[in-house]
């Protein structure tokens, strides 16, 4: 199942993106669940100068079976990648541009 939604104007966009997946496993008691989240946000606040920034989330949990036939495991959350990013003028600016021409 997944669930979208995005918008935005002239000068600002948005998407916010949801998911789940449940599979069953073969053996009883086993499975295997995991859920998604993205965001990102884009805005133009000049001619010259835009920012972004943008997340994945992840969520999964494997249940195993173990020799008593119970089912056990746990759920991992993972920053997949989040980041945020200002472009000027075309060129995408970094902390370590920034350090770069403060240092100049």
């Amino acid at each position: 199942m997944q669930l979208d939604v995005s918008g935005g104007g002239d000068n600002s966009q948005y998407i916010v993106s949801g998911s789940y997946l449940k599979q069953d496993g073969l053996i009883q008691n086993s499975s295997y669940d995991r859920y998604n989240l993205r965001t990102a946000v884009n805005s133009t606040l000049s001619k010259y100068v835009k920012v972004g920034t943008n997340a994945n989330l992840s969520y999964a949990k494997t249940r195993q079976v173990g020799t008593s036939g119970d089912g056990f495991g746990d759920g991992d959350l993972m920053c997949v990648m989040c980041g945020a990013a200002v472009t000027f003028g075309g060129m995408l600016l970094t902390d370590r541009s920034a350090q770069e021409s403060s240092a100049a």
